[in-house]
C-alpha cells in the first residue's frame, strides 16, 4: 500500500491550504522576515506628528493602543483600543525598545521622537505566534536609529 494514496492526498491538501504549508523557501519565523501582518509607523510619521518623545508618538499614532496618563501626566497604562480584557491573561501590549521588554512606561518619556526609526504594532494573533501567550494583547516593537544603523 502506498504511504499517500490518492484518498489520503485529497484529505491532506486542503489541511494544507488551510494550515498555510509552505513548499520551500526560508523557515525562519523571525518578526524580521515580514511574513506577519504589522502596522508601521516610520520616521518621517513621527516627525510629522510633532511628538517630542517616545510616548507622545503612541499617544498620537497608536492605532492597536490606547495610551492614558496619571494626574500629573506620567505614563499610566496602555489599553487596546478594541475587544475585551481578560481576567487571567495580560491585556495590555507587550513594549519592548529595540528587542527588550519594557517593564516601566515611564522610559518612554526618555526616547526622544527624533531617536526612533519606526514602530512596529504587531496585533493579537501575530504577537502571539511570536512572542507566545503572554502577547496577547499584541506587541509594540520600538526600533531606534542607533539600533537600526541609521
Amino acid at each position: 500500500m502506498a504511504l499517500f494514496s490518492s484518498r489520503r492526498l485529497l484529505v491532506l491538501i486542503p489541511l494544507c491550504i488551510m494550515a498555510g504549508c509552505k513548499t520551500g523557501g526560508s523557515t525562519t519565523n523571525a518578526p524580521s522576515d515580514q511574513a506577519y501582518h504589522a502596522h508601521v509607523i516610520t520616521a518621517e510619521a513621527i516627525a510629522r506628528s510633532g511628538a517630542t518623545d517616545a510616548w507622545e508618538v503612541l499617544k498620537r499614532l497608536s492605532t492597536t493602543a490606547r495610551a492614558t496618563e496619571a494626574y500629573d501626566g506620567e505614563p499610566q497604562r496602555l489599553h487596546p483600543k478594541r475587544g475585551h480584557g481578560s481576567m487571567y491573561l495580560r491585556d495590555d501590549p507587550m513594549v519592548y525598545i529595540d528587542g527588550v521588554p519594557l517593564s516601566d512606561l515611564r522610559a518612554l518619556r526618555q526616547l526622544g521622537a527624533a531617536d526612533i526609526d519606526n514602530i512596529e504594532e504587531m496585533g493579537s494573533i501575530e504577537a502571539t505566534a511570536y512572542f507566545g501567550t503572554n502577547s496577547n494583547a499584541g506587541v509594540i516593537l520600538i526600533h531606534s536609529k542607533s539600533r537600526s544603523g541609521a
